[in-house]
């Protein structure tokens, strides 16, 4: 009679870690491939930013940022420290190259405050004596 003996769960979660943190880098390196095709040029003006390019970037850096923070819940749940640290590094660098080399590149900055004087507005030229203050 020939048994076979299941694999035991601890083994299961440790390749779930495995598969978790190298999905997690692939993913990594993929948003900054998708940086590169999009704004790397030679020789040449920038291209503009397609819609096709924003819309991969959105996905895989989402993508990049769900796997790794689900690895960081399921390490904290099971108690691996070490799962935990490796995670959360991953996380930390995902979160860096998702916002390092977002596409477009101006994504994540502010908009500047409006430069439009109030309505009680008036000019001060030089020499009209005219101006607040001297």
């Amino acid at each position: 009679m020939v048994t076979t003996k299941a694999p035991e769960r601890g083994h299961l979660w440790r390749w779930l870690h495995g598969v978790m943190l190298v999905t997690g880098v692939f993913l990594c390196l993929w948003v900054f491939s998708i940086h590169l095709e999009v704004y790397l040029v030679f020789l040449g003006e920038a291209p503009e930013v397609t819609d096709a390019a924003v819309t991969r970037y959105e996905w895989v850096a989402g993508s990049a940022v769900l796997v790794a923070s689900a690895g960081v819940v399921v390490a904290l749940f099971r108690g691996r420290w070490k799962a935990l640290v490796a995670h959360t590094v991953l996380l930390a660098v995902t979160a860096g190259v998702a916002v390092l080399f977002a596409v477009p590149a101006y994504r994540f900055d502010r908009e500047p405050p409006p430069n439009d004087p109030g309505p009680g507005y008036t000019p001060c030229y030089s020499g009209s004596n005219d101006c607040v203050g001297g």
